[in-house]
């Protein structure tokens, strides 16, 4: 065998073997900053074990339906902006622009619930901390909660 080919060999046996390395750690990712995501929430809530249990459940009943709601609005808006920029019929730009807002208003609807349904677990204090929270807007967990004055 030359030097080369044997060289060319252990690149690829390298590359096979890490491929499912970085697949794998290209997985973990995304449930290693959910479960950071989590923690960072129960902490910030004092949520006890059960109460984040319930939580947990209450998304993954309510997660797919909200999912796919959220791509259906995202691709209706996409297709209005294209229909916007052709130069299509004011028919048919009048017609998906009613389509992307009452998707929109039902968004609203789906996440107003997931509020309610969440706030059911909340103790009265949990659910005043989290609502100074989402006052923060979607930054709230990378900065220090503010500071109350009296």
């Amino acid at each position: 065998m030359t030097r080369r080919l044997r060289t060319a060999l252990a690149l690829a046996l390298t590359g096979a073997l890490l491929v499912p390395v970085a697949v794998s750690a290209a997985d973990e990712a995304p449930a290693a900053k959910r479960q950071m995501y989590q923690q960072r929430f129960q902490e910030r809530l004092g949520l006890s074990d059960d109460q984040m249990t319930a939580i947990k459940e209450l998304r993954a009943r309510q997660g797919d339906t909200a999912r796919q709601h959220y791509r259906t609005l995202r691709q209706a808006q996409t297709d209005l902006r294209r229909l916007a920029i052709l130069g299509t019929d004011e028919g048919a730009l009048r017609a998906k622009a009613a389509e992307v807002q009452k998707l929109s208003s039902e968004g609203v609807e789906i996440r107003l619930m997931q509020l309610r349904d969440m706030s059911q677990i909340l103790t009265p204090e949990q659910r005043e901390k989290f609502a100074a929270m989402k006052m923060g807007g979607p930054r709230h967990f990378r900065r220090p909660a503010p500071a109350t004055t009296s």
